[in-house]
């Protein structure tokens, strides 16, 4: 068995990579001077205000921020620019190439290098923490900026002329210029010919290894039971994923109940876990498992989606739950809103992951007002109806697809009997299990006919909900089964005939005129665009309106 994932003849250094630790004011100076150069085959700059933030917060209380690694070579004379930093460097011998590091080294240059530009980050010598601010004179006197820490004179000019009426907080500024300019960071510095060999060294930096999701992160940090078993509370993201399974609607994963957390503790999904404080960590999951478990009801019993299998978008969940939090106990009439905004949506693609589109869905969202909540929602997915619907391609992977799954269990397919089978079900007892039918390999869905030339074969009428069974197998089942089995599944008696004559071109053409029907009907019925059908909310909500 071939398991080799490297080229025989890939180059070796010939000489370990030299360690040290490199203080941070050290650092400064070699960005000032051009001895650190940016490789073109760098990645774009990606850290946003809050990573410049945490990597300044983490240095100043002493946190490992990884490590630097350099590639040592030669330079050409030229004008440098470091993220804000403009560097007229000269050619050198022993310039430092940066492997890995980019975004905190251009951190470094922007804060406490490069003039002020827009946005400052300061240090609150107060409240010691770091936070962005506007470069004006009207900020507070005991805001430092972080720039003037770079060097003990400049930090000096910049106490002289601030803190003469403070001096309670020198003590605070002197020690976080201290922590700063003395901090340091370990560096591996490569010295290689060929940059074939760096260039292999920073894929392997920057590919190898699998980072942890924000929801194991958040587990970690805030409960100190990153997958345990569950007990009568849930103490993890993964515990309320698992307390769960007992509706029957498939597991959640994790990353989708840490975003359903976040909107319900009134936090941006975009941001991550680091908004939620640790003491507020088992107070948020509890909400969570309350209102996920009323979204979960809500999916089966009114949108009539059976599992989390046939779920055709995700990001609804985001939504549904801050609605369920807020709202608990909605009428009749809020549960067929959001029903049609879900169906609308999921047709029309609104739920893709737009970040915008999610922020208006949770803004729609209103306290005390159910009615006024599901009818805004129900606004942020207004479209007309697709003038088709078609059966064709299947795809599972696809939310129309998935749809139309959908509305094949809501008939309540039935299991085929064969009479030699020795597990056979009772003939009363053969509804099948659609929870393990979609948890089942291979999805709910099997192939009644092999892959053809037909664009019918590769539809949905080419597909059955049932137990895995060999095409074979299921036409000899349909020919031995009664009218209520047939019906269950959309095939006509004159479907079945077709297929005892090994028509298989005009099985799928019968069973996909039916089936496009049924389809449509299903879909109008779920989303409702009649003009009959006015999305108003409840008349109790209106003439409370009219009243107030």
């Amino acid at each position: 068995m071939e398991i080799a994932l490297v080229e025989p003849d890939s180059e070796r250094l010939d000489a370990r990579p030299a360690a040290r630790s490199i203080p941070i004011e050290d650092l400064l100076r070699e960005l000032a001077s051009g001895k650190i150069r940016i490789p073109p085959f760098q990645r774009p700059l990606r850290w946003q205000d809050d990573d410049r933030v945490q990597l300044l917060d983490s240095i100043y209380r002493g946190f490992p921020v990884g490590t630097f690694l350099f590639w040592q070579r030669e330079a050409e004379a030229q004008a440098l620019r470091i993220g804000r930093l403009e560097i007229d460097a000269s050619a050198r011998s022993d310039a430092f190439w940066v492997v890995d590091g980019q975004q905190r080294l251009v951190t470094l240059a922007d804060t406490l290098l490069a003039e002020p530009l827009g946005k400052v980050l300061h240090f609150d010598l107060e409240e010691k923490r770091f936070a962005y601010g506007t470069n004006t004179k009207l900020a507070p006197p005991r805001w430092l900026p972080v720039a003037e820490l770079s060097t003990t004179s400049r930090l000096l000019h910049w106490a002289r002329l601030h803190l003469d009426s403070q001096p309670e907080f020198l003590d605070t500024a002197f020690d976080l210029g201290k922590r700063l300019r003395e901090y340091q960071i370990p560096a591996y510095v490569v010295e290689a010919n060929d940059e074939a060999v760096v260039r292999q060294i920073f894929d392997r930096v920057n590919s190898t290894g699998k980072p942890l999701s924000g929801a194991e992160v958040f587990d970690a940090l805030h409960t100190g039971k990153p997958y345990g078993k569950s007990g009568s509370r849930a103490t993890s993201l993964r515990d309320i994923s698992e307390s769960l399974r007992d509706i029957g609607f498939g597991p959640l994963e994790a990353e989708d109940v840490l975003l359903a957390l976040l909107a319900v503790r009134g936090k941006d999904p975009a941001r991550g876990y680091r908004q939620i404080r640790r003491e507020d960590a088992s107070e948020a999951l509890q909400e969570t498992e309350r209102a996920l478990r009323r979204v979960l009801g809500f999916l089966r019993e009114s949108a009539r989606i059976p599992h989390r299998a046939l779920l055709p978008y995700q990001q609804p969940l985001t939504p549904l739950a801050l609605f369920f939090h807020r709202h608990p106990e909605p009428n009749a009439r809020c549960l067929t809103l959001l029903t049609r905004w879900l169906w609308r949506g999921s047709i029309l693609g609104a739920f893709r992951g737009d970040t915008l589109a999610l922020r208006r869905m949770l803004s729609a969202i209103v306290p005390e007002d159910p009615d006024r909540s599901a009818h805004n929602l129900l606004l942020e997915v207004s479209g007309t109806k697709p003038a088709t619907l078609s059966i064709r391609p299947f795809n599972l992977g696809h939310a129309r697809s998935k749809l139309q799954l959908t509305a094949l269990a809501a008939r309540e397919p039935r299991l085929f009997i064969q009479e030699s089978d020795p597990e056979n079900a009772k003939p009363d007892d053969t509804v099948l299990d659609l929870a393990t039918l979609c948890e089942q390999r291979g999805g709910p869905a099997v192939r009644l006919v092999p892959p053809g030339d037909t664009v019918e074969a590769d539809g949905l009428a080419a597909r059955i909900l049932h137990p895995p069974r060999s095409w074979r197998v299921l036409h000899e089942l349909i020919s031995m089964a009664d009218d209520r089995t047939l019906k269950s599944h959309l095939i006509s008696g004159a479907a079945r005939d077709a297929l005892g004559r090994a028509d298989v071109v005009e099985f799928l053409m019968l069973r996909g005129a039916d089936l496009q029907l049924y389809v449509e009907d299903f879909f109008q019925e779920m989303a409702a665009w009649n003009p009959a059908d006015r999305d108003r909310p409840s008349l109790d909500s209106l003439v409370l309106a009219d009243e107030e």
